[in-house]
């Protein structure tokens, strides 16, 4: 039973001591005389006043700010401004285009259509799961880490990332996927520019 209790007693006496207000070094007066204030002194140095605590944290920026959307939009490979499949982000409504300059492309093939930025660069990228949609900053991050030319197929419910050609954010989520050259329904957000 001895040999249990004395390192029980240890343990609970080290226990003790390092708690605020314990051991001997922190009682006024007691077996340390003097210096025990002085000790406690300098342990409260060692840690920064709350409001210098508060300064230093960095504080959330705040949201992004939405350039278009969330609205649905009706890409009809039937009529002439869709055709192509070629979309520019960087309008408030956005607007399908047969000349240069689009954010991304539609392919109509025989099956499920496919999402790709054939022309500018690594700037799109598919946001996985079936959680909730990404703000600004999640997609802008999936683009950085995992930008590609090629989405993929656009099923219902896809949703793609993309950075625009003048460095807005997106977020096309599907909802009708047709089969062949039939209109695609996506619901589009942008978000504005990057503040600073």
């Amino acid at each position: 039973m001895v040999g249990i209790a004395v390192p029980l007693v240890g343990v609970l006496v080290t226990v003790l001591a390092s708690r605020p207000g314990g051991g001997p070094t922190a009682t006024p007066g007691g077996p340390a005389g003097p210096a025990s204030s002085a000790n406690t002194q300098v342990a409260s140095n060692d840690r920064p006043p709350p409001s210098a605590t508060r300064s230093a944290e960095a504080s959330p920026a705040p949201p992004a700010r939405v350039f278009f959307g969330p609205k649905e939009v009706v890409v009809d490979p039937a009529d002439s401004s869709w055709s192509t499949g070629n979309i520019v982000l960087d309008s408030a409504p956005p607007f399908g285009t047969t000349g240069p300059g689009s954010d991304v492309s539609i392919e109509w093939a025989t099956g499920t259509p496919s999402l790709g930025n054939w022309s500018s660069g690594p700037t799109l990228a598919p946001w996985p799961g079936d959680g909730p949609d990404p703000d600004a900053s999640q997609c802008a991050e999936q683009v950085r880490k995992h930008g590609t030319y090629d989405g993929g197929s656009m099923p219902k419910g896809a949703r793609f990332c993309v950075q625009t050609r003048e460095g807005r954010t997106a977020l096309l989520r599907v909802t009708v996927s047709p089969i062949g050259r039939t209109p695609l329904h996506l619901q589009i957000t942008v978000w504005d520019l990057p503040q600073g």
